[in-house]
Formats: structure tokens, sequence, C-alpha cells
């Protein structure tokens, strides 16, 4: 900046070679007007005053914030990195406005969010590249449309400018390109970490039969995406924040292998309304269910033995179907993070208003629920979750009625008594020969129950 003199403020382009240290990059980061940097022939040598908090150069290593954290070089547009660069650190130019770089041919590997924010279109992956870590090229930032890489890479390969490993076996990243429909090729085995996340254009995904695993937060934030189906799969694990923040998701097609729901999976997903758990499922998590508002009903399988808290955080479902061995009392209970203390603090909640829960025996119900009783209910028989023994169909129309009703009717008859909370709803089944009718109205809402 001393030899440029004033021209450090106002210059738009320059080239610089030579050995550069702490001293000289902070020195370009104060370059506000630079749109234009050519770094070829330059050298990042260790030494010099550190650039960033406490953060100093190292050689051959683009670093942390190596272009900085708060705004600075805000107008960068275009840069050539050093050929002699090795290493890209995490958020090396995190939120730059950077369409276009050269990755050099010696690079081997590419730092967490080191092009975050960046609005890139296209990489290109140099032959010697064999570690991209976890949003390389953007996680909540994604911008990059078009992934290639060099014939001669032996670690990762692009088909259709996805980004995969060499052997086909790791859909890696899923790049922003407008694509409503995706159906992942056979033999793809895994798919990675954040592989779709935050993905703005896709509408439906559909994975095949070779596909063993799916890391946590693969389609988190897929706003747009309404359907996903893995039943042809034989994943194990639903990982944490899998379909978090998918709004428009109305179905998910679940292989009847899956045994863990992690936390947050689906949380967020305000327009669920098809969701069937496996009878394999032995454990659901954390905040999974959370503000999912427009689920009809949920099965809570006899197989789980462990829930966690804040399960139905602000959801409204309209009814739970408790069948699991877990402890109905944890999955109502409400969890946070008490920063005084440095802990979590567990507290015990009751079933909303929101939410109408069945229970398979009565000694599920915890005794100082009893003031709940309007909407939980010791009342469903063990054969109501068998296939072919009962079977239960209900359309639900809205009500427009001014106002609510008081209980009317408890109709108990085959050894079933059924109460409902109070939404404006009617649920009406079709009627089948044989079977019992029951009636309940209460608060505006008309169920015709028929139960063998």
């Amino acid at each position: 900046s001393a030899l440029l003199g004033d021209r450090a403020v106002t210059e738009t382009e320059l080239v610089v070679s030579g050995r550069l240290n702490g001293t000289d990059i902070k020195a370009l980061q104060s370059m506000s007007a630079m749109t234009s940097l050519d770094m070829t022939d330059a050298y990042i040598v260790s030494g010099g005053e550190a650039y960033w908090n406490e953060q100093k150069t190292e050689d051959a290593v683009i670093g942390k914030y190596f272009f900085g954290s708060k705004g600075e070089l805000s107008n960068l547009v275009f840069v050539k990195l050093p050929n002699s660069v090795t290493h890209i650190g995490e958020m090396a130019f995190y939120q730059k406005k950077i369409v276009n770089v050269k990755l050099p041919d010696r690079l081997k590997g590419v730092g967490e969010q080191a092009f975050e924010n960046c609005p890139l279109t296209t990489v290109h992956i140099p032959a010697g590249v064999n570690y991209i870590a976890t949003g390389a090229f953007g996680a909540w930032g994604r911008l990059v449309k078009l992934f290639t890489v060099a014939e001669d890479n032996e670690t990762y390969k692009a088909e259709n400018g996805i980004l995969y490993t060499k052997d086909g076996k790791t859909l890696y990243i899923y790049p922003a390109a407008e694509n409503a429909e995706f159906k992942v090729p056979y033999g793809v085995e895994k798919i990675s970490y954040d592989a779709f996340l935050n993905h703005k254009y896709l509408l439906s995904v559909s994975l095949p039969a070779s596909v063993k695993s799916i890391g946590g937060r693969a389609f988190n934030n897929c706003q747009k995406l309404k359907s996903i189906d893995l039943s042809a799969t034989s994943i194990v694990d639903l990982e944490s924040g899998m379909f978090q923040g998918c709004y428009d998701l109305v179905s998910v097609s679940l292989p009847a292998t899956i045994q863990r729901i992690e936390s947050y999976c689906f949380s967020g997903c305000h327009n669920l309304r098809e969701l069937k758990l496996p009878e394999s499922v032995t454990f659901i998590g954390f905040d999974c269910f959370a503000s999912c508002v427009s689920l009809d009903e949920l099965i809570i399988p006899k197989n789980v033995i462990r829930v966690e808290a804040n399960l139905f955080n602000n959801a409204k479902i309209g009814s739970i179907i408790w069948d699991a061995f877990a402890d109905i009392k944890t999955a109502f209970s409400y969890s946070y993070w008490n920063n005084e203390l440095q802990q979590y603090i567990v507290e015990e909640h009751k079933p909303s208003a929101n939410i109408l829960v069945y229970v398979k025996k009565a000694t599920q119900v915890p005794t100082d629920w009893k003031n709940v009783t309007k909407n939980i209910r010791a009342s469903l028989p063990p054969d109501r979750l068998r296939q072919n023994q009962c079977v239960m169909s209900v359309l639900s129309i809205v009500l427009q009625m001014g106002q609510s009703m008081n209980p009317v009717a408890v109709v108990q008859g085959a050894g079933r008594r059924w109460c409902f909370h109070s939404r404006l709803l009617a649920f009406i089944m079709k009627p089948k020969e044989n079977w019992h009718l029951s009636i309940v109205v209460y608060q505006a809402r008309i169920l015709f129950g028929y139960a063998r």
C-alpha cells in the first residue's frame, strides 16, 4: 500500500508477484475499489503481521478469511490465485462477489465454506485436488451451477455438472442448476452431507436401491421440494436435519430399513401431509416434528423404545397414535439451553390443544396428565395398528362455524371410547357393513367412527 500511495483506495485492477506475507495480505485487504486481482506469479509465505485476528500466513496456503471477513474487498470479482498454492482454507473467500476464479494446478484441498456465498457459476477441479470439505463451494449460499473435473483427477469426477467421487459411488455436490426433478443414478451408494442443501429449484427426488446412506442435512432447506422417494433404498438412519426447513414438502416415502430418525429431521416441514414411519424405527430425536402443522395423523410405531424432548414443539397434528414403548412424557417435554448454567434444561409439558393423542394402554398416560383428558385417551385397542384387522380412513373437512358447541355426546361402543380436541373439523368415514357406529360432537368437531 505504501508503493501505491493514494491509489490504494482507488485502484481497480492489480497484478502482484513475488513473496507475499501477512503484512502484504493485510495491505491488499484495504484496497476497497479493487475488482480484479492477478496473483499468478506470487508466492504466499509465512511471516509478517497477522492479516485477520491472530491468523498469519503459511507457505503456499490461502488461509482462513484471507480476503477479509467484514466487507473488505467487497468489489472483488475476478481472481487468479498463485500457481504455487496447494491449499485453500476455510472461508477464504467468504461472501465475496467472486464470479470467476481459476484454481491452481498444484491445488490439493479446499476448506470448509471456502467460497461460501460467492456467485461462482462454474468451477473446474484440477487434477491434483483430493480433498473438498463440506460446503467448500457454498452450503447455505449455494450458487455454483456447473462442476467440471480434470480427466486425470483420481478422486473426483463430474457428470452433467454434478460432482461425484471418482468411482461414482458418492454423490458429493448437487449444483444449483434449475432442474425441477432429479433421479439419482443407479450405482450411487452414498449421498454426501449437505449434498442438496439449500437448493432453490428441486421439486422431486427419487433414489435407487443402490443407496445405502444419506448424510446429515442432505436436503435441508430445499424450500420447493414437494416429494422424495426413499422407499427403494436400504438406509438405516435419517440423519440430523435431513429435511429441516423443506417448507413445501408434502410427502416422504421411507424404506422398511429405517431404525433411527435423528434430531430436527422433519422440523419446519409446514406442508408435510403424508408420513408413515416404518415398524423398524426404534429412536426419534430432538425436535423431529417441530412446526409440522399439516399432518393429519402420525403413528409412532411399537418398536420405538426411545424418544427425545421437543418432539412436537409448535406442531399442529390432527392425531398422534402412540403405539410405542418409549416414554410419551419425554416426547412432550420442552428442552432449552441455559447460558448461565451452560446446560440443557428440561421442563415437563403436556399435549397442547393442537394435538389429539391416542395411547395404547391406560398405564402409558402419566398420572399428572389427568387434567388433559380432553385431548389424550387411553382408548385405542391393541389391534388398531394391525393391518387388515381394523381399518380407519379419514376425510377431513373444515367447518365454517361462528361459535363452538359444548360436548353433547360421547358414544362408547365395542370397548372403544373416543373424545376429541377443539378444532373446526368434521371427520367422515365411509360406512362398512357390520361396523359399529360411534359419534362424537365436541366444539364443532363431528366424528362418525366405524370400528369392528
